[in-house]
């Protein structure tokens, strides 16, 4: 059987079905890639939803360890992974945030009519391009990780499956925001207990009503940390089960993967002294240890 793929926007074809099983094993070929053959009639699909390609035993995923590689060793893994590659993940981390921050940008500037107008604008595309720009993001520091090819071009592969990655981010973002909602009542009850915000009592009030209430949100939040990972590996999941495998692989791990995130808050802070250009660094350093984390706590 001959088999044709997309490849940076254009037709590649025929290719014998050997060859086209070595693209996949080699990583050359994603899930998400679309692709074709006679016996699909009309319609181009994702590789990863076709049957037989990326769940056959002749091409395996990377397997994990059950979580035992210590959160240092996932660390001085991407470490590994980015060496001679920190040009290319930096690249990468510059265009996402001029992708994600153009708009944004832009209302900074001009009348105060262009600056709502264009307020209104960045909300609206960021609601739309944020979740395929972070599938994209993490199917490019995933393919680092993996030490498989990774081009700018997969920053842009989350478009291809557009709307559930933006299923993905809206339904994660309910979920935080359902857990979220009880952090109000802080507010509601100073001043009905007719404290004011500037007595003494206020702060250690404020703490004893909200602390309790961010625990169960920070929760939900480290639940789907894994969602955008599935989904790049796993385009033909439904989005609800994306999110219930996320929810599996995270149980047990949220400490873990909390402490993971608390080896880059110094990172993060030396950024200041550089006015965040640092993170062009720090970024793509934590995204491929996630990376590593994902893969390490696989069965």
């Amino acid at each position: 059987m001959q088999w044709f793929y997309i490849e940076n926007g254009q037709r590649i074809g025929p290719v014998e079905e050997a060859d086209f099983l070595q693209l996949i094993r080699s990583g050359k070929l994603a899930p998400a890639d679309l692709v074709w053959n006679a016996d699909m009639g009309t319609e181009w699909h994702p590789a990863g939803s076709v049957p037989g390609l990326f769940d056959s035993p002749a091409v395996p995923a990377p397997g994990g360890r059950g979580g035992l590689t210590p959160n240092a060793g996932l660390t001085g893994l991407a470490r590994q992974s980015l060496s001679g590659r920190w040009g290319a993940a930096v690249g990468a981390a510059l265009l996402l945030g001029i992708l994600t921050n153009a708009f944004g940008a832009a209302s900074e500037f001009g009348s105060p009519a262009w600056k709502a107008t264009t307020a209104i604008l960045s909300a609206l595309v960021s609601l739309l391009i944020s979740g395929p720009l972070t599938l994209g993001w993490y199917r490019f520091c995933q393919r680092i990780a993996r030490r498989e090819d990774a081009d700018l071009n997969r920053l842009f592969d989350g478009f291809r499956l557009f709307w559930k990655c933006n299923g993905v981010t809206w339904l994660v973002g309910l979920l935080v925001l359902l857990a979220v909602l009880p952090v109000i009542i802080p507010f509601l009850a100073i001043p009905l207990l007719k404290i004011s915000f500037a007595t003494p009592l206020a702060p250690p009030l404020f703490l004893l009503f909200v602390i309790p209430f961010l625990i169960p949100a920070t929760l939900v939040a480290l639940n789907y940390t894994l969602a955008f990972f599935i989904l790049s590996d796993q385009p033909e999941l439904p989005v609800t089960r994306v999110l219930a495998r996320s929810r599996e692989l995270m149980h047990g791990f949220r400490w873990k993967y909390a402490c993971l995130t608390g080896r880059f808050i110094g990172w993060v802070l030396l950024s200041l002294f550089t006015c965040f250009i640092g993170m062009l660094w720090v970024q793509p350093y934590f995204t491929v240890s996630t990376a590593h984390f994902y893969d390490d706590v696989r069965t």
